[in-house]
């Protein structure tokens, strides 16, 4: 680079990568040459077993990086897709990145499985690294410092949901949550268990959408109300056994009408009953969220029944603006949070969490 390069300059920036500059990369280390000529590179990353193609016109051009290599992809600026596999930056997420920095120093990984899929969390591979700088056109600050999670053995189709659970997996190793640890021992995830697991998906992936969603938002109101809508997405699968009792009443009777007029009886529930169904049915791991909404005289006995109706009077302050069911507005205020508010967003989070792994995730031995 010249001493008077602008650094202002985008036409700099988007020149700065010369063709010239991919033809003798010495410092990936896992990066050899399949081809090489002086229109065309063909590279591979020996330690994932994959390939992308460069040309001089690719570089800084994401459209004809794509056209060249018709199983790549970029995703949303922070990683990339290529056959069946994935990789995205995860720095963006902080509270994985503090707790796993010194693992990547120590140059250490932490593989899992979720189905057939592998989930790595580690350093940066350098054909990330590469990437990263041929679509910008310039060279980037991506390093093996940069931490990623790679998902390998992906479809087209499935990718973005075993992506979401990974990540809800990792959040759960990352926490400190005393509810979760001490209620619902099956939840927490020690690292040397995650590694150890094999984990299957159960379906019901869109709920691992909601959970990540509020845990990105700062603001408390609209990351609990991504919460609560985890907690209603279950409303209906937590009545699975009276769905199978009128089932196995009609296969007895046959009478079509009576089946309906069932069916149709539980979907028509009220929110607030549906509510004290689902909480009921999870009442065993409550015991601590009990005792502190006791603590707080947010209620005067550990009765499930009143607790649920609270936590529904709490939904409502949140979607309609007003407190509980007086008239007074409701406005948020980052300098002057109620305990009762910290409490419901915690308790949300909770219950989620209990939710998502009684209904999505079953934990096998890798080794059977």
């Amino acid at each position: 680079m010249s001493d008077d390069f602008d650094y202002e300059d985008p036409e700099n920036w988007s020149n700065y990568i010369k063709y010239e500059d991919l033809l003798d990369i010495r410092y990936l280390e896992n990066i050899e040459y399949l081809h090489k000529s002086e229109d065309k590179l063909v590279i591979l990353d020996k330690k994932i077993n994959k390939k992308v193609a460069i040309t001089r016109e690719s570089i800084g051009n994401i459209e004809e990086l794509m056209k060249l290599n018709t199983n790549f992809k970029i995703l949303n600026g922070e990683g990339y897709k290529l056959g069946d596999y994935v990789e995205l930056n995860l720095s963006q997420f902080s509270t994985t990145q503090y707790s796993y920095n010194l693992l990547v120093l120590n140059d250490e990984e932490i593989n899992f499985y979720i189905d057939a899929v592998e989930v790595s969390i580690r350093a940066a591979t350098d054909m990330f690294i590469l990437l990263s700088d041929i679509k910008c056109g310039y060279f980037t600050y991506t390093d093996k410092y940069t931490l990623t999670i790679s998902l390998k053995g992906i479809t087209e189709l499935n990718y973005a949901d075993y992506y979401n659970q990974a990540l809800f997996m990792l959040s759960m190793i990352t926490k400190n949550d005393y509810f979760l640890k001490h209620n619902n021992d099956e939840g927490y995830i020690e690292i040397d268990d995650l590694i150890n697991c094999h984990y299957i998906n159960k379906n019901y992936n869109e709920v691992f959408y909601f959970y990540n969603e509020a845990m990105r938002i700062y603001d408390r109101e609209i990351s609990s109300l991504y919460l609560y809508k985890i907690l209603e997405y279950f409303f209906l699968i937590a009545r699975k056994n009276e769905f199978e009792i009128i089932i196995s009443d009609y296969n007895k009777d046959k009478v079509i009408d009576a089946l309906l007029k069932k069916i149709t009886k539980l979907y028509k529930d009220e929110e607030s009953e549906q509510l004290i169904i689902l909480i009921n049915s999870i009442k065993e791991k409550l015991y601590d969220i009990l005792n502190k909404a006791k603590e707080l005289n947010i209620l005067h006995s550990h009765d499930i029944n009143s607790f649920a109706k609270e936590l529904y009077l709490y939904r409502n302050s949140i979607v309609h603006g007003k407190s509980d069911n007086k008239f007074d507005l409701k406005v948020p205020n980052d300098l002057c949070r109620s305990q009762n508010d910290i409490f419901w967003k915690d308790t949300l989070k909770y219950i989620s969490e209990v939710l998502l792994f009684k209904y999505c995730i079953q934990k096998i031995d890798r080794n059977l």
